[in-house]
């Protein structure tokens, strides 16, 4: 997977949108919170290490 710098860290090129994974209207927390750290843990498994919730 390749990779950039953002500041001073280097992320890879494809990312996760974790806006989905909070409660309703995007705030709070999840309504399952086992399966969004599940969800989570798998991001990165799969090597993304650049991990957004923008709000």
């Amino acid at each position: 997977m390749h990779s950039f710098h953002l500041g001073r860290f280097t992320v890879t090129r494809v990312g996760y949108g974790a806006m989905q994974l909070a409660g309703p209207g995007v705030f709070g927390p999840p309504g399952n919170r086992d399966e969004a750290l599940a969800v989570l843990r798998t991001v990165v498994q799969a090597g993304v290490n650049h991990i957004d919730r923008h709000f």
